[in-house]
């Protein structure tokens, strides 16, 4: 009872959250299939099915008179969160119950409260579009609770049945988040063999089919936007998971910065590589985190770390298939940190509180960043005062709410940071673009000349950075553009083609509507068009511009 008033006393603000970031696409662009068995399907199909419909979905409400009367609505993102919230308090609740049989339940207790308030859950679970995480600790705290059943109870029908349900579990773990794959090593710790071979072995091939797919989807995305140094195996990417394992270990302990944006590694490139302190901490703590495994006499000590290094493993970006770091990778991992939290501090419960009042602080000034989009990508920015990248999708966040000054001052706080970052020069150069081809088409003709070329020195400095993602995407707007502007005539005569079919379409649009339908907004049109045809043509002749 007291880690279920926990988890919704930590999360109940996020009822009433919205949807941000891939929320929207992820909900939108599904239609509620199967569609074999592509990594996270199960999961975006379990939140389809229970959080509502297509989209738009539809609501019927009963008129007085008893008729039916339905109107469209979008997804309610209320449901959405009752659903994370409700599968984290169930994992944190199997979670428990397992530690609680094999270890002190009074740390097995302290450890899931910890757990349960932890900053680093929130990306995991007030982020609609992180269900997988906490299904997967669902998944793998029925796997931890069915398999000491097995053992205490070794009939022939509980074996068969407890090892189609661990197979079945265990496909559902892995597919909820590869890092469950790293359950067998768990196994082996408290001598389950039989269960770590065939957790071992479905890890082997499940694993091995869902990196392949994910590698390729994400070297293909990589390559294309110039970043495929971080995707493939060396023996230097020893020195950067070494490094990662730093960074991650003191993220779980101390959460300070939470977010999308780290700036550590975000720019993958040969600095990452190089040994320097970073290297030299992660050294220590790696040496460190053995030598207490193996000298430290307590059991829950030496879960903690192992629990932690395991999980984590995959995420020490041997390869760069996704974002370099991010606090949701350990959500799994930290579950060991509040292990060995919960060890040093059972005897001193003053401090234990502190801590855990200092975590659920932490996670509740988070929770208010996911009310929308503007805010999720404003906490952004001050958690990564110094991250080019925050600045520049909180100026694409701005853009989509019609602010386009405030998307341009965001866009060059990102350059000032980052010269050398291309994406905000280039959102400027279309913003510029798209100023000129709305005053090409309002008839603005010498404007849109104007504008083009104040849109330049903005794509050729996109094409001299450093980092630039879409080269050969640019080229092609920068030769395009060059056209524009080196041969204005032809611009116009393109836009003189426009109108005319314009003209055409509507002409038979209005010839096709019946005597009730209303004729004017067609006629409107067609008057509109006709008027900047009128202007276009005036004045191609006063600057001497003739078809060809």
């Amino acid at each position: 009872l007291a880690i279920s008033v926990s988890v919704w006393i930590a999360y109940c603000y996020t009822l009433k959250c919205g949807f941000v970031s891939d929320d929207l696409p992820g909900l939108t662009e599904y239609d509620g299939k199967l569609q074999g068995h592509e990594y996270g399907m199960l999961s975006r199909w379990i939140r389809y099915h229970l959080c509502g419909g297509n989209f738009p979905s539809k609501r019927t409400f009963k008129l007085p008179d008893g008729k039916d009367f339905t109107i469209p609505q979008g997804k309610v993102p209320t449901w959405h969160h009752f659903l994370s919230i409700s599968v984290f308090n169930i994992g944190c609740l199997l979670l428990y119950h397992f530690l609680s049989n094999q270890l002190n339940p009074k740390i097995a207790f302290l450890t899931v409260l910890l757990f349960t308030v932890h900053p680093i859950c929130t990306q995991a679970v007030a982020w609609c579009s992180g269900l997988g995480y906490p299904l997967s600790l669902v998944w793998a705290g029925a796997i931890l609770n069915l398999i000491p059943w097995v053992y205490d109870n070794p009939c022939m029908t509980n074996v068969l049945l407890g090892t189609l349900g661990f197979c079945l579990l265990q496909f559902l773990a892995i597919h909820a988040q590869f890092a469950t794959m790293m359950l067998w090593v768990i196994f082996l710790f408290f001598g389950w063999w039989h269960f770590a071979i065939l957790g071992f072995l479905m890890s082997v091939v499940m694993g091995f089919d869902i990196i392949r797919q994910t590698i390729k989807l994400r070297r293909d995305e990589f390559i294309k936007q110039n970043m495929a140094k971080s995707i493939y195996v060396n023996l230097r990417k020893t020195i950067v998971a070494l490094k990662t394992l730093i960074y991650y270990l003191a993220h779980s302990l101390v959460p300070a910065t939470i977010g999308l944006y780290h700036t550590w590694g975000f720019h993958y490139d040969t600095s990452v590589e190089r040994k320097d302190w970073h290297f030299g901490l992660g050294f220590l703590a790696f040496i460190g985190l053995i030598g207490i495994y193996f000298l430290h006499p307590a059991i829950e000590v030496k879960l903690s770390i192992l629990w932690f290094v395991s999980f984590v493993f995959i995420f020490l970006n041997w390869i760069t298939i996704q974002q370099f770091v991010t606090e949701r990778y350990v959500f799994l991992p930290t579950i060991g940190t509040c292990l060995l939290i919960s060890y040093v501090t059972q005897d001193y419960l003053v401090a234990y509180a502190f801590i855990v009042g200092i975590y659920l602080c932490r996670t509740w000034l988070i929770l208010p960043t996911y009310d929308n989009e503007l805010r999720f990508y404003q906490s952004n920015v001050w958690n990564f005062p110094n991250s080019e990248v925050a600045y520049g999708n909180l100026g694409v966040t701005y853009l989509r709410l019609g602010q386009i000054g405030s998307a341009l001052d965001s866009w060059h706080q990102s350059i000032r940071i980052n010269p050398d970052y291309d994406v905000p020069y280039y959102n400027i150069f279309s913003n510029f673009r798209s100023t000129a081809d709305m005053a090409l088409q309002n008839g603005d003709y010498q404007g849109a000349v104007n504008t083009y070329l104040q849109a330049l020195p903005y794509l050729e400095k996109t094409l001299s950075c450093k980092i630039c993602h879409f080269p050969e995407m640019w080229k092609k707007d920068h030769e395009n553009l060059m056209e524009r502007i080196k041969n204005p005539n032809k611009m116009l005569l393109f836009e003189k083609e426009r109108l005319i079919k314009l003209q055409s379409d509507l002409t038979v649009r209005l010839n096709t509507m019946g005597l009730a339908d209303d004729v004017r907004p067609i006629q409107s049109s067609i008057e509109d068009a006709k008027r900047q045809y009128d202007r276009l043509e005036s004045f191609m002749k006063s600057n001497g511009i003739t078809p060809t």
